[in-house]
């Protein structure tokens, strides 16, 4: 079943918790929602901005997000990059049927027309039944006479995080894909690589909200909380951005990071807004030809409504090996890597293991040791 918007589909009600409801696609008032009985998606026609809903007591999760695609699609003047927005935008939205691995629902497709630029942005959000996680994708249709090379897609940009909740004991874990060292620290201000968790109380309950890449095809995946910009105004000049020193870029604890702090949080004041972001980039880009689409396989997973930080970034783990099709082996040992540990040698890694002997690790849990078979060296030192 296709749905445009010159259809409108069944309207999802309560169901009983045996149940799984049914993902519907509506429209009313300039307003789509999809909806699927846990989580809601609300897109404003007009303005080009959307709501992330929890169903089970209407709470918004995220407010007033949008998207774009190497700066394209903008919904307020930028500060840094004099740039404006479009002021001849067209939406239009149609509905399709998914049915894959990570289970059947549908797909909310919003067309933007950029008369100006002469391009069509596409924004995906896609529920499946049952599950609470939205995937975001992005896309672009170059109607220019010319090609062009796009070089990021933000599905998601500005989105106040539960706005007007009074976070208490906020914390959040980086996840980095093996990169950066994983930290959970305090509060809600996180720039990093490819995923990150968020979670707090609020009224004496507990929330969480884990976002980051679900599938990957030609980008790197990104990730911020916080007040914070993307590159376009701060990255190296590799990345598109003005390469001055003086900007950092540096952000995440890692190189490869390109958020830069647009002003800084305040810790004294708890109901302030947090602001989110999500970023795929790559600094070649791809192609894109005139009259052609492109719309990657480059997708982000978002879950506002599972509450518990240890169930939520387990179905997030879960819901990316499935859509990567990757098939990992499954351990629960401790594991010790020369090479990112820099002790990256026999004779130092057995010194680790006599460490874990005598403060008693092996009685409690296995330790492994991997050793790198390479000779690649941090410093001379680590030979």
């Amino acid at each position: 079943m296709n749905l445009s918007k010159q259809q409108t589909a069944k309207t999802a009600g309560v169901l009983p918790s045996s149940s799984i409801a049914e993902v519907t696609v509506t429209e009313a008032s300039g307003l789509v929602r999809i909806a699927n009985g846990l989580v809601a998606v609300d897109y404003n026609l007009a303005t080009g901005t959307y709501d992330v809903i929890d169903l089970r007591d209407n709470t918004t999760a995220i407010a007033r997000a949008h998207g774009e695609v190497d700066g394209l699609g903008l919904i307020e003047p930028a500060r840094e990059c004099n740039r404006e927005p479009e002021p001849n935008v067209t939406r239009t939205w149609a509905g399709q049927d998914v049915d894959d691995a990570l289970g059947r629902g549908r797909t909310l497709t919003v067309t933007t027309l950029l008369a100006r630029d002469r391009v069509e942005l596409l924004a995906t959000f896609t529920l499946r039944e049952g599950k609470s996680f939205v995937a975001l994708g992005s896309g672009i249709a170059n109607r220019r006479p010319y090609a062009i090379r796009v070089k990021s897609f933000q599905p998601l940009m500005n989105g106040d995080v539960f706005p007007g909740v009074e976070m208490k004991d906020a914390r959040n874990l980086n996840g980095g894909a093996g990169s950066t060292n994983n930290r959970v620290e305090d509060g809600a201000d996180k720039a990093c690589e490819n995923s990150l968790l968020l979670t707090f109380t609020a009224s004496g309950r507990r929330r969480s909200l884990v976002m980051g890449g679900l599938s990957y095809q030609d980008f790197a995946k990104y990730v911020a909380l916080g007040k914070y910009d993307c590159w376009n105004g701060a990255a190296p000049a590799s990345f598109g951005g003005s390469g001055d020193p003086e900007i950092p870029a540096e952000l995440g604890r890692t190189w490869r990071s390109i958020w830069k702090r647009s002003w800084q949080p305040s810790n004294a004041d708890p109901t302030a807004t947090v602001s989110a972001q999500v970023a795929a980039l790559d600094p070649v880009g791809r192609l894109v030809d005139s009259g052609a689409t492109y719309q990657p396989n480059d997708l982000f997973y978002l879950d506002a409504v599972t509450d518990d930080p240890f169930v939520a970034l387990e179905s997030y783990g879960l819901a990316l090996r499935t859509a990567t099709g990757a098939h990992p082996n499954v351990y629960n040992n401790l594991t010790v890597c020369g090479w990112f540990s820099k002790r990256n040698n026999s004779a130092k890694l057995i010194e680790e293991l006599e460490t874990a002997k005598q403060l008693d690790m092996l009685k409690t849990i296995p330790v492994a040791l991997r050793l790198e078979p390479d000779t690649s060296c941090w410093t001379a030192e680590d030979c």
